[in-house]
């Protein structure tokens, strides 16, 4: 097919007999290799590749989108070539049984939680202290708001006492004056206690929003390797951890300190006032206090457990919604409905019980007032029946004591329902403080280390690697290996260990261009330019027409100003491919890195980017990772890798002759 349509059909003999299109295909495919009577037959090296070939594709799981298994890599520079081959000849696998229960082994999503207190929250609030110091003065004052407007309420029950009418208008009269006084006051401290939090809760949003992107985009490797860090979790340190972080220091904070100004000074006035009344109160808000301490903490268990079920959930819809194209070619829509079903009913099951819970407790903060009352009114009636109290006397304080209680009730109940927020908050607090404790090994954004041009000779020696998440499998088994025109690969570069170089200097000097490419929802000249300052259009465009971009770039309406989509997606694999090398280019990197660079693409496509690849590589050393072995037949020397170590050392004809693995995979890849 040919942009649409059928151009030739046949069986492959009949279209290489008709020597049209589909020959070319092929024969740009075609690898050179011996007579096939030199080669080796596939079965000389089945036990070789057993291990590769029993490994099952998962098709789905996107924990390491760098698959294991590949196929042939190279190393190439000016004048000497390297190449390195894994032995891995199979281009697809069936599904088996073990592929689909892996499916619902979903990440089990554990975080080691330190204790942690409120005190948590207020250090990373460190920078905002100033703010919250009078935030916190404003709440204070208001928490004094209430007692003094229940020392004013009761003293109008007391004029009600008074003996002349003139008496009892002038109290009255001095009392409304004051409560006015009171309500602008408290108006004036609440603005400020409000207004203070609030810039104070915005700006450790930022604060801690920027701090955690940039630890998390200066990690390295290892630690998105790591199942703690995926994307979800990552994202949602950013998303719901720090505004929960934010909710315990905001105006809910100032109610809280407001409440327990309120309660500490209104049970101080009630015993000065009415010490055998304030008993009563102290007594019923104790018991409120206790009954809160042993639900939140009941809560506070259970929602650590309903976060893992929550990640759980999340973590199967987000790989059945991204992979939903291979869900539906494999027929499992039901099967991941059927899961996604049970986990919610799980969670379901355990937000059911959690409620039942917090309704209970929020039925007893919202009843509190009126049992406070009750008691309050009971043993004030009993202190009045037997003499100890008589609320008509104008120096009774019988209902100034009882306000004064009523008020404090009321401040517990603020306090109660800043609880869920307080647990909340020292769980997120716990999580970031933990990730942002998280150092890379070597960082990226260190301004420490050698600034040196970089340009030697590459050498591994003893490499050894295994990836977090199967650190029993190694992938390296102590490879050692060496090439000209060095770059350090893994732990030596120029004959200087890594770990004494600025990272950033050293990256600065490396390119890469991957598989699958990416590319932002940017213009196509951000794309090409991106990461670097003062780039001129000239430069853009040079580094298109090396990547053999430039002319379909002129053809789209907008030119170098057209926007690509997310990933590219505006784009054809081919396209994208390009640009990611115009990108590599126009860095004029010392090494360039072509993983698989063309393996997704077709024969046409493929045609026009291997010319951009060999055109990019002059010049330059360059180490080449590729399925296809016809890109790396002129390579100078190929090592050829299987489980972890060298086996086959040479180039293309060197290692034909030696009738070994690499000479099966040339026989498998060949049409004719």
């Amino acid at each position: 097919m040919d942009h649409g349509k059928v151009i030739e059909k046949g069986t492959h003999e009949e279209l290489m007999a008709h020597a049209g299109t589909y020959m070319k295909l092929v024969r740009a495919q075609a690898v050179e290799q011996l007579a096939k009577e030199n080669a080796p037959n596939s079965e000389e090296v089945e036990g070789i590749m057993k291990d590769e070939q029993e490994e099952a594709v998962s098709l789905i799981r996107s924990k390491s989108p760098d698959r294991l298994s590949r196929s042939v890599s190279s190393i190439s520079s000016t004048g000497h070539t390297n190449s390195i081959a894994l032995a891995n000849p199979q281009t697809s696998s069936q599904p088996s049984d073990a592929f689909f229960s892996s499916l619902q082994q979903e990440v089990n999503v554990v975080e080691e939680k330190k204790q942690s207190n409120l005190l948590d929250a207020l250090r990373l609030a460190r920078d905002e202290w100033f703010l919250l110091l009078f935030a916190l003065l404003f709440s204070f004052l208001k928490g004094l708001m209430f007692p003094i407007f229940s020392i004013i309420y009761g003293a109008v029950f007391r004029s009600l006492a008074k003996l002349t009418a003139e008496e009892r208008l002038q109290e009255a009269l001095r009392n409304a004056i004051y409560l006015m006084i009171l309500g602008v006051t408290c108006g004036f401290v609440t603005f400020f206690a409000s207004y203070l939090f609030a810039i104070a809760g915005e700006s450790l949003s930022e604060r801690l929003r920027v701090m955690i992107f940039a630890n998390i985009i200066s990690q390295d490797g290892e630690f998105f390797d790591s199942s703690d860090h995926a994307s979800g979790n990552l994202i949602t340190r950013l998303a719901t951890d720090v505004p929960n972080i934010r909710a315990a220091i905001d105006h809910r904070l100032a109610d809280v300190i407001q409440a327990v100004v309120s309660v500490t000074v209104g049970i101080g006035v009630a015993f000065y006032y009415g010490p055998k009344m304030a008993p009563v109160g102290v007594l019923t808000a104790t018991a409120l206090m206790l009954s809160q301490l042993i639900i939140t903490q009941y809560l506070k268990k259970r929602s650590e457990k309903d976060e893992m079920l929550t990640h759980k959930l999340f973590q199967l819809a987000t790989e059945a919604l991204k992979h939903h194209k291979t869900v539906q070619c494999l027929t499992r829509e039901q099967h991941f409905c059927d899961q996604f079903n049970q986990k919610m009913r799980e969670l379901q099951n355990k937000k059911f019980h959690s409620g039942i819970i917090q309704a209970f407790a929020f039925a007893l903060y919202s009843s509190f007032v009126f049992f406070n009352f009750a008691a309050a009114y009971r043993y004030g009636l009993w202190l009045i029946e037997i003499g100890s109290s008589n609320p008509f006397q104008p120096n009774d304080n019988t209902f100034r004591v009882i306000e004064t209680l009523n008020v404090a009730s009321i401040s517990v109940l603020a306090i109660g329902s800043y609880f869920p927020e307080y647990i909340r908050a020292r769980l997120s607090a716990s999580l970031i403080s933990k990730m942002l404790a998280e150092k890379p090994k070597i960082s990226s954004l260190s301004e420490g280390g050698r600034k040196e041009v970089l340009g030697g000779e590459v050498k591994l020696e003893n490499v050894r690697f295994a990836y977090p998440v199967n650190r029993k499998r190694p992938v390296l088994k102590g490879l050692t290996m060496e090439a000209l025109k060095g770059q350090t690969i893994a732990l030596m570069y120029d004959n200087n260990d890594t770990r004494h170089l600025n990272l950033y200097n050293l990256r600065n000097q490396i390119a890469l261009v991957s598989q699958q490419p990416i590319l932002f929802n940017y213009s196509v000249r951000d794309n090409i330019a991106y990461g670097l300052v003062d780039i001129r259009q000239r430069e853009v465009e040079e580094a298109a027409k090396q990547a053999n971009a430039h002319d379909f770039i002129m053809e789209m309406k907008n030119g170098y100003d057209t926007i690509v989509g997310e990933s590219g997606g505006q784009l054809s694999g081919g396209q994208r491919q390009r640009i990611a090398i115009a990108r590599a280019i126009i860095r004029n990197p010392v090494l360039l890195l072509l993983d698989e660079a063309t393996s997704a693409l077709d024969a046409d496509s493929e045609k026009v980017v291997q010319e951009a690849l060999e055109r990019a590589c002059n010049s330059r050393t360059c180490i080449i990772i590729a399925h296809r072995l016809s890109s790396i037949q002129n390579s100078d020397q190929i090592l050829v890798i299987n489980n972890g170590t060298i086996v086959e050392c040479g180039t293309h004809q060197e290692l034909l002759h030696q009738k070994g693995l690499y000479a099966t995979l040339i026989k498998m890849q060949n049409l004719q």
